[in-house]
């Protein structure tokens, strides 16, 4: 056991609080620095080569890099300057919260591009001469789903497969049944943390495309100007020509939307790093040739930004650094491991806020806590955000149930019937599974590919579920 690790036990025991909460907090804050320092160097040349030769990028990615690096130049690589710090911090949460607002507007593209999808998929057997697989019979096609589903033993993953399967499976199912379904699923919540089911509405509402978060101008116009072809299109007489340019559109749309989602993850992760070090910066232990020889890469990646040549990352000068990075090797692994196991304990220190006040830690205390999320895989996080931990009340999830059912409704009262069906599937993937057993799970599979008339999207349907059995 590691000797941080003894010391959060003796915490959690609340033995010899005046000397232990020091000790690990100055450990934990350290750890931060050096991780925040190692992490983003190890990602800050590819990040750094990406923005100078990809010239596809929005000018909004780069004017936010542009903010970060002077950041990055003028607090990170320069040192402790109380007002440079506190304007720092600032500057780098302003920034954060622009890569959030932006990366909003990307799902939310995503999400509504993701209906049409759907609904592209099904109508594609229009098309072509595509038959079912030799041999294929519908009972022997629903055993095929259930032998698949069934192949794993923990629930979970079960309970994963199929909704997979249902959202694949031809939509033919009643507003009242579907409402039903809704309602029966949301009701499991009674009693539970209302984050965990705000959470879950959030989910329905995203994956269902309910909420318009879309903008329309700058480097969004030509999205939209699809999405809004893809609104007007009729999808029930559509053309074979049509068609086509649609899945184009459509290939398009999927290529950039990942393209600019994976940049702003990637500057997130720099700018979480950057927020870790300006606010472990006043707290960390001495430097170290550790952090020199990430402050060595950051240089160099700073510099070659800012130089005119286009082949800026190139040379024997880069070739040189890769000495530097062989260095840092396994420093990101060990560091993560170290507060990783420790960070637990700050979520159960708000009751000694009183003898934290006491040792004059509390300003630091409240560090570590934001220090803890911008570490985590959650690289969106909102940093002063807290859950809500009260508990969901009888009153409280029928008045938020409604509130999606009539969002629902407004939906079906405006759009086509294939639109509302592609919504449908979409709600019925995030709902936990509304089967009591496998028997009444195999009669929805029977039911579905039963009623549905259309045998193009019948056959859509089997290719996708093969597509996805095969997987």
């Amino acid at each position: 056991m590691s000797r941080l690790r003894q010391i959060a036990k003796e915490i959690e025991k609340r033995k010899n609080l005046e000397i232990n909460l020091p000790k690990y907090m100055n450990t934990m804050v350290s750890t931060y620095y050096s991780y925040g320092y190692v992490h983003m160097a190890l990602n800050y040349y590819t990040w750094g080569e990406v923005l100078t030769e990809d010239k596809e990028l929005p000018a909004s990615i780069k004017e936010l890099a542009m903010g970060l690096n002077q950041v990055i130049k003028g607090q990170v690589l320069q040192g402790v300057f109380p007002d440079r710090l506190e304007h720092g911090i600032e500057v780098v949460d302003k920034i954060r919260s622009g890569i959030i607002k932006q990366m909003n507007i990307v799902t939310s593209y995503a999400e509504h591009f993701q209906i049409y999808e759907y609904i592209l998929n099904r109508i594609e057997f229009q098309f072509n001469q595509a038959s079912y697989p030799e041999g294929y019979t519908e009972e022997s096609f629903v055993q095929e789903i259930m032998d698949y589903i069934t192949s794993d033993k923990e629930g979970y993953v079960i309970h994963s497969k199929i909704n997979e399967i249902v959202s694949e499976l031809p939509m033919r199912m009643a507003r009242q049944r579907y409402f039903e379904i809704v309602k029966d699923s949301l009701s499991l919540y009674l009693g539970n943390e209302k984050a965990n089911f705000q959470d879950m509405i959030y989910m329905l509402r995203s994956g269902s495309a309910l909420d318009n978060l879309l903008e329309t101008t700058g480097e969004w116009e030509k999205l939209y100007h699809i999405y809004t072809q893809l609104t007007q299109a009729d999808f029930q007489n559509m053309e074979e020509e049509e068609f086509k340019k649609h899945q184009e559109q459509m290939n398009f749309v999927s290529d950039y939307i990942k393209h600019i989602g994976d940049m702003y993850m990637r500057t997130q992760e720099i700018v979480n790093d950057v927020y870790m070090i300006l606010l472990s910066m006043p707290y960390a232990m001495a430097e170290t040739n550790e952090i020199e020889n990430c402050k060595k890469i950051i240089t160099y990646v700073l510099e070659k930004m800012e130089s005119e040549k286009k082949d800026s990352f190139e040379g024997e000068e880069s070739n040189e650094l890769t000495e530097t990075f062989e260095k840092l090797e396994g420093k990101q692994e060990h560091l993560y491991e170290l507060f990783s196991e420790n960070d637990y304990l700050l979520d159960t220190m708000d009751e000694l806020e009183e003898t934290i006040k006491s040792i004059m830690a509390d300003k630091l205390y409240l560090s570590l806590k934001q220090m803890a999320k911008l570490s985590s895989d959650s690289i969106f996080i909102e940093l002063y955000q807290t859950r809500d931990t009260t508990r969901v009340d009888e009153e409280y999830l029928e008045q938020e149930i409604q509130h999606f059912m009539e969002s629902m409704e407004d939906s079906f009262q405006k759009n086509p019937k294939i639109v509302n069906r592609a919504r449908m599937a979409a709600t019925l993937q995030q709902l936990p599974v509304f089967f009591r057993n496998l028997d009444e799970c195999r009669e929805y599979i029977e039911q579905a590919l039963g009623n549905c008339s259309n045998k193009q999207e019948k056959l859509a349907s089997v290719y996708l579920i093969y597509q996805l059995m095969e997987m």
